[in-house]
């Protein structure tokens, strides 16, 4: 259960907190907010690093951008014990939680935060009376989906910016990120093992960022930790959240991103360095999972 702290005096955002607090002093922060539902979002970047945050009276996602991150946490109920964090892992804090948390390498993180009174009038509009039907996501382990990440990402660029049709935007992601929340956690429970070690995750991940421009399938993967197929499949998506193709296809993505913004590779030469079949089948995954095609996105980045 829960260590909740819903009686005292936690009336205060996580963006005050983080910037009146002496023990986040030396945290590299960009904060910035919009929309009708109070959101405010803030980028941090640490080294190693151990700290607390008091309860305070917003809602939390926080998604970690950095690779292989070693982070354990609690929220009133002891250590939940060391978990890898890859880039999109996600972390949900309710509103009146203490949360201390143990992160033994350099991140980056992107916190969104809204009201929570503001987040149970939205849930009550659609007939859901609390906060409470995301408990089953708090806790053990982080939410690795793919498309919240790019949601996230997606709430944080568009907060950027001032006006109208921004501030829009923010809603809509946002609203977005609550009902995919919602879907998550009306998912089947599944038992959580964790097969993997972290040397073995740090290897797998290590052989698919050297050969993404490169055919291989979840066989190799497999291979390389001396696993059979069904048994890796299941360890993967236990340790990582996602399947081996997503996480995959995600890392390409990530490349791809990175070549659109520091090179003037013609397209269809960074679709085949980042593994994608063709530039058309790279904009075709761009779309789906972006909702932008590598051309757009590449002014974006650059402008």
């Amino acid at each position: 259960m829960l260590t909740s702290h819903a009686g005292s005096s936690y009336k205060r955002s996580i963006s005050k907190f983080l910037t009146r607090s002496e023990s986040h002093a030396n945290f590299k922060k960009e904060f910035r907010e919009g929309g009708a539902f109070g959101i405010e979002a803030v980028r941090i970047s640490a080294e190693a690093f151990e700290q607390v945050t008091p309860a305070v009276d917003d809602f939390t996602i926080g998604m970690g951008l950095g690779k292989n991150v070693p982070s354990d946490w609690d929220f009133g109920d002891g250590w939940v014990g060391e978990k890898l964090s890859h880039p999109g892992s996600s972390l949900i804090t309710p509103a009146g939680v203490s949360a201390s948390h143990k992160v033994r390498g350099a991140n980056d993180i992107i916190v969104i935060a809204c009201p929570q009174k503001t987040l149970k009038s939205l849930l009550q509009e659609h007939g859901i009376p609390s906060t409470a039907v995301f408990d089953r996501l708090v806790g053990q382990s982080f939410i690795q989906d793919l498309t919240l990440r790019v949601l996230i990402q997606n709430l944080w660029k568009e907060a950027a910016n001032e006006g109208v049709a921004y501030d829009l935007m923010v809603d809509a992601f946002w609203q977005s990120i609550v009902a995919r929340l919602l879907q998550l956690a009306e998912e089947p429970l599944t038992r959580k093992s964790f097969g993997l070690t972290r040397k073995q995750i740090t290897k797998i991940d290590e052989y698919i960022v050297e050969n993404l421009g490169r055919a291989f399938n979840t066989q190799d993967l497999a291979e390389l930790v001396n696993l059979p197929l069904s048994q890796f499949s299941k360890d993967f998506r236990e340790a990582t959240g996602c399947s081996p193709y997503q996480y995959v296809l995600s890392r390409r993505l990530e490349r791809a991103q990175h070549e659109l913004a520091t090179t003037s590779t013609p397209l269809a030469a960074v679709a085949i360095r980042c593994g994608f079949s063709s530039q058309s089948h790279m904009t075709d995954v761009f779309r789906d999972k972006l909702g932008s095609t590598p051309g757009k996105m590449r002014k974006e980045l650059k402008s």
